[in-house]
């Protein structure tokens, strides 16, 4: 609220008060003047019986006019103060003061008197000066939020403030959406055949060995009994990734070894590994498969012919789009102090 609206406010108050105030003071004066006539009756009242007293310790004559006085009820004081003086004219010389009398009964409490008419409404009595500051109230509830309001203008421009410190490093952002796949480059021209190798030097001839002695013709072995094979009675058995064997119902193998040439991922090339046929790695971005079984120093696409390119690396994807920023990191720790160069 500001200064003009309690003044406002302290004006409508003052008003109001003034307004209900004035028949109530009014009454209270017409009430103040009732008491201080009774008042002033009493007085005259209490004063008349003590001059009625004296008089009676006079003498007997006027003692008795006195007392046919006291009994006169004292219908109007104003007649009864006129009889007194006349009898005071009449009485001796008053003696001395006797001692002071008992303190009456207190008399019974008169009536309420009538309230009085009400007065009219006097005018309002000059502004009276500002009171102390009272002490500072409890904060209200919050108001509702206001419209929003239109946008001001755009103020212009201030100086260019000075450079902050460099604020810590916040964390690595999501890494952006992976772009499309480059069309597949063309194929490279073939290289340059090797030059054949030096033929090596003729080696020296050996001596001739000594014929042996012949041997004993050994015994004749007796027949055997036809064997039967049938697939029922064989399963294949697979012993490692390319190998295989077939095994009897016994579960005895029979010789020999099955082994498949077939493709099998390898990883990265590493070099300085062996492989073997039918190995794919992959080098350089190309998918190699290898056509025998290598040596550790052929490499693909040296022109060895142990290695064949099954798939080239097509060209590079355009770079994707930025990721958003992710979020601020927490503070490091403070680094160690510097060292004086």
């Amino acid at each position: 609220m500001s200064a003009s609206e309690a003044d406002a406010l302290a004006d409508v108050v003052v008003s109001t008060m003034q307004r209900a105030l004035t028949p109530i003071l009014a009454d209270v004066k017409v009430l103040q003047s009732q008491i201080a006539s009774w008042e002033a009756r009493w007085c005259d009242i209490g004063t008349l019986r003590e001059r009625i007293a004296v008089i009676e310790s006079k003498s007997g004559l006027v003692s008795g006019e006195a007392v046919e006085l006291r009994t006169d009820g004292f219908a109007e004081i104003t007649d009864v103060r006129k009889r007194l003086e006349q009898l005071e004219a009449r009485a001796l010389v008053p003696g001395p003061v006797g001692a002071a009398g008992r303190d009456g009964v207190d008399g019974k409490d008169g009536r309420d008197g009538i309230d009085g008419k009400d007065g009219t409404v006097g005018p309002q009595g000059e502004r009276g000066a500002a009171g102390e500051r009272g002490e500072k109230g409890e904060p209200g509830t919050n108001g509702l939020d206001g419209a929003i309001g239109l946008p001001g203008p755009a103020g212009e421009r201030g100086p260019q403030g000075e450079r902050g410190e460099r604020g810590e490093p916040g964390l690595t952002g999501e890494r952006g959406l992976h772009g499309a796949d480059g069309q597949a480059g063309r194929d490279g021209q073939p290289g340059v055949p090797g030059r054949d190798g030096q033929p090596g030097e003729k080696g020296l001839d050996g001596s001739a060995g000594r014929d042996g002695k012949d041997g004993r013709d050994g015994v004749d072995g007796k027949d055997g009994r036809d064997g039967v094979v049938t697939l029922e009675a064989v399963t294949l058995e697979q012993i490692d990734e390319r190998q295989a064997r077939f095994v009897r119902a016994d579960g005895t193998p029979i010789p020999g070894v099955l082994k498949f040439a077939v493709p099998l991922d390898r990883g990265v090339y590493v070099q300085g590994k062996t492989y073997e046929k039918g190995d794919s790695v992959s080098f350089g971005g190309s998918l190699w498969i290898a056509q025998r079984d290598t040596e550790a120093i052929e490499k693909p696409g040296d022109g060895s012919p142990a290695w064949r390119l099954a798939v080239k690396h097509g060209r590079d994807g355009r770079e994707g789009k930025v990721g958003p920023e992710g979020p601020k990191g927490s503070k490091g720790d403070p680094g160690m102090p510097g060292r004086d160069r």
